[in-house]
């Protein structure tokens, strides 16, 4: 038990400060994802967008064709998986808001990418860069990027089919 305890705190302790605001933020979403909230279209944008800016960041770093083309498999099977499997609510719509019915879908989401990254990015500080650590990163974004932009494009279906 003390070893856990020791390494706990040494991963904790060798993480930067910026970390924890970002896993502060995230939280902050995702719990208020949980509650009935009014949105302007826009900020359905937002969390998407950085993921998608974040693997794109990535990309630009190690410049392969063939990660780009794995993070598209993923994304787009995410979405696919995502389109037809999640309930789909309906949504009160008064233009350029919509009236989106609380669950805990964002939060887990964004709670596991925040792992993920978090993870991978331990892994690489400590044994350096890998191809397995950068597959699975990789696709774990897609993932998560496909989930996330899935939902913006239910809403958007839904705004643009009521009116």
């Amino acid at each position: 038990m003390d070893t856990i305890t020791t390494k706990l705190h040494s991963v904790l302790s060798g993480t930067p400060l910026w970390v924890f605001f970002v896993f502060a933020y995230l939280l902050f979403v995702g719990i208020s994802a949980t509650k009935d909230r009014k949105m302007h279209i826009g900020k359905m944008f937002f969390m998407p967008g950085i993921f998608f800016a974040l693997f794109l960041a990535r990309l630009i770093m190690i410049s392969r064709l063939d990660v780009c083309m794995i993070f598209s498999v993923a994304m787009l099977a995410s979405m696919a998986f995502s389109y037809f499997f999640l309930k789909r609510e309906s949504l009160k719509v008064e233009k350029p808001y919509v009236f989106v019915k609380g669950s805990c879908e964002t939060l887990i989401v964004v709670m596991i990418i925040f792992c993920i990254k978090y993870f991978f990015g331990y892994m690489k500080a400590v044994n350096g860069e890998s191809e397995e650590y950068l597959v699975a990163e990789i696709i774990a974004s897609g993932i998560a990027t496909g989930f996330l932009f899935n939902q913006v494009v239910r809403y958007m279906q839904l705004m643009y089919l009521k009116h």
